[in-house]
């Protein structure tokens, strides 16, 4: 959702519940047929996941070369775990190579074995 928006600059204003009539209404209209199946979690439905990877300039066997020289690159497999672990509230608990990416931690992402960096 965060990749669809980010072509937009966007103004939110507060608007009152009595001034939103199309959000009072759609907030009325529940999805009438929930099934045992239907029932896992919430959060579980909401995620909507974007295969960023098939929007690449890059041909398959590109990107193939660059998932191998990634996996042995010693620090951007430091930097690929600490991606898909969590980064620490500290620079200091990071390894040595990972550090120099502390400052735009928000902005890195892993998929496919590909690491990526939004364009802010």
């Amino acid at each position: 959702m965060m990749l669809r928006l980010q072509k937009y600059d966007l103004k939110v204003t507060y608007k009152k519940g009595s001034e939103m009539y199309l959000a009072d209404t759609l907030s009325r209209a529940y999805a009438q047929s929930c099934t045992s199946e239907d029932t896992r979690g919430d959060a579980e439905k909401d995620i909507e996941s974007i295969n960023m990877v098939q929007y690449l300039p890059v041909s398959e066997s590109t990107q193939n070369v660059i998932r191998t020289a990634t996996e042995s690159d010693p620090v951007m497999k430091a930097l690929k775990t600490t991606i898909r672990e969590g980064w620490p509230e500290k620079k200091d608990l990071l390894p040595p190579g990972v550090k120099d990416y502390f400052p735009f931690r928000e902005e890195l992402t892993l998929q496919n074995g590909l690491v990526s960096k939004e364009n802010a």
